[in-house]
């Protein structure tokens, strides 16, 4: 690994761990976890990754699951490529992947976005019961609305709603509301489909500058 050197690179991973305040709150795994592979493409509406900036900004994200480990590939307004990192033994990454840089994330990682599909409230904190279904990514979705959860929600929202696949348990949309914000955070599947993933895929780069150096 590289050190990693630079007022601009480290702005840029700066501002992109922004988003790791929101993504950091998933819900927690629950249960075993599959080790099919699950690819999802959707829409996150979420505080810009790539400015230095409380606002909420829609952009598209590809979500790559398989068993405990995890990775979330999401792109800025003029194509900057990030990446949320979490190879399933206790490493979690975020990485500014065109400048090749990374930095560590705090305990609790990306989460998951697979729920226990019996018990898809456990773990969260307040009220919460079932509500409408959407159709989503294909899916007739089971929707469950949840009031209070102080922080608990996906993406750290304490009110709000969310969409689980009740076969399989993903995760595929939430709407919800953060404690003293106004603003909405979202994310909706299009579409996701199950498929072989290699492990290298949930791998941080050899390449990738670390700060102060190798972690390890």
């Amino acid at each position: 690994m590289r050190a990693l050197a630079g007022t601009r690179r480290t702005g840029l991973v700066g501002r992109l761990a922004l988003l790791v305040v929101g993504c950091a709150a998933l819900a927690a795994p629950v249960g075993a976890a599959s080790a099919d592979g699950v690819v999802l493409h959707g829409v996150m509406v979420d505080r810009d990754p790539f400015e230095a900036s409380a606002k909420t900004r829609a952009f598209p994200v590809t979500v790559y699951l398989k068993g405990a480990a995890s990775r979330v590939d999401f792109k800025g307004p003029a194509g900057e490529r990030g990446m949320l990192l979490d190879n399933g033994d206790g490493e979690r990454w975020l990485l500014a992947v065109d400048q090749g840089a990374a930095v560590p994330v705090p305990s609790g990682g990306l989460g998951s976005l697979r729920l226990d599909p019996d018990a898809p409230c456990r773990g969260m904190k307040g009220r919460c019961e079932p509500t409408r279904r959407r159709f989503l990514a294909g899916v007739n979705a089971e929707g469950w609305r949840y009031r209070g959860a102080d922080g608990t929600g996906p993406a750290g929202t304490s009110d709000g709603e969310f969409w689980i696949d009740p076969q399989r348990g993903l995760l595929l949309a939430w709407e919800g509301r953060k404690r003293g914000r106004d603003e909405s955070y979202r994310f909706h599947a299009d579409q996701f489909s199950h498929e072989p993933l290699p492990d290298v895929l949930f791998q941080l780069p050899e390449s990738a500058a670390l700060p102060g150096g190798d972690a390890s």
